[in-house]
């Protein structure tokens, strides 16, 4: 089913003194997160925002609250008004520990109602919920009205309610509501998210550019330059079509195609994991298999909110592209580092600052 993912950023983040969206945790922002985790389920991203606030890097589209300042039903308001399907996904910014799982079985059970609801504790989650464009006019009435509950306009539309029993072996309902409104709550999530990474995630680089400007050259004097400074680097490379990565006849080959799930090759100094995948991959799975390296090169995944490295200095891919940290080429718009596509050392200076935490010394 082709469905909308509406992520509501609208609120004043009061509790929290300052813009929860933009919250760190495990090296990624709070918003980032949610829409890394979900994207793969959905045709379009919409982060509904209060006003003309906007967040660069992020990559959906950026709507406006038709009706403002009155909570998390404006926002379902406005995400339903925006969405270009007859579904949409509402979802709140602060929770920090959303389950694609989760999504894809609310999605699913959605034939025929107008509101998909997940309950935790008896009670219902909205904002983790699935809603047909038919709630619109219920919801416009609430807001009207002045009752301005998330929960107010069901007894008007076609609700299914999915007890947790019904989810609990797929997602942790305890982390999937988990929200962020607190500074504890923060330090709570930080704990939960190292616990969970293993201490946290590496941080991740993606290098992107048009066909044929030179992207494996750079991964490759990248991963020597960092190498030799004694990091440890990891590596990915998206591939848009499909491919057999395994050799065919081989002996983990078959077993692959016998029908398991994983088949590994154990041999002297090396691993190979091969892992059958229901759908595609986004950035942050492939990253959250990747232990043990101190940083992630992403070659490719220009779509993703990750940093990047544009190489070649394309001015259309530019002009479409969220948290562009640098252009490798001869010439950048104003604003932009630029370095010299051989200029590996100068390179894995600005990262050692702006991703690894490390400032060159004067």
């Amino acid at each position: 089913m082709l469905a909308s993912l509406a992520v509501l950023a609208g609120g004043q983040s009061v509790r929290m003194g300052k813009d929860k969206a933009l919250l760190d945790i495990a090296g990624r922002k709070l918003l980032a997160r949610v829409i890394e985790e979900l994207d793969g389920c959905f045709a379009e991203v919409l982060i509904v925002t209060r006003g003309k606030r906007r967040y660069d890097g992020f990559p959906a589209r950026l709507v406006a609250d038709l009706i403002p300042g009155r909570g998390p039903l404006s926002g379902i308001h406005a995400a339903l008004s925006y969405a270009r399907y007859p579904y949409a996904m509402v979802v709140a910014c602060d929770m920090p520990f959303v389950s694609r799982n989760l999504a894809r079985l609310l999605l699913s059970e959605a034939e025929g109602y107008d509101a998909v609801i997940p309950l935790f504790r008896s009670r219902p989650e909205p904002l983790f919920a699935v809603y047909h464009k038919n709630c619109l006019e219920p919801v416009e009435r609430c807001l009207q009205e002045g009752r301005l509950r998330a929960v107010d306009f069901h007894p008007y539309v076609r609700v299914k309610y999915v007890p947790e029993t019904l989810f609990q072996s797929i997602a942790l309902p305890e982390e999937v509501f988990f929200n962020v409104n607190y500074p504890e709550d923060l330090a709570r999530a930080r704990q939960m998210a190292a616990a969970k990474n293993g201490g946290g995630r590496p941080p991740v680089l993606c290098i992107t550019g048009t066909s044929k400007t030179g992207k494996t050259t750079l991964v490759e004097g990248l991963i020597r330059e960092l190498v030799a400074r004694g990091y440890r680097v990891g590596t990915v490379k998206h591939c848009p079509h499909d491919i057999t990565l395994d050799a065919p006849g081989k002996d983990s080959w078959r077993h692959a195609e016998a029908g398991a799930t994983v088949a590994a090759v154990d041999a002297p100094g090396r691993l190979a994991v091969f892992r059958a995948v229901e759908y595609e991959m986004t950035l942050s799975d492939v990253v959250g298999h990747m232990s043990g390296v101190d940083l992630v090169l992403a070659e490719g995944y220009k779509r993703e909110s990750y940093p990047k490295f544009v190489v070649g200095g394309d001015a259309a891919l530019l002009d479409e592209l969220h948290g562009v940290l640098a252009v490798v080429g001869y010439e950048a718009p104003a604003g932009l580092p630029v370095f010299a596509p051989d200029d590996y050392a100068g390179m894995a200076d600005f990262i050692e600052e702006t991703l690894l935490g490390r400032r060159k010394e004067a």
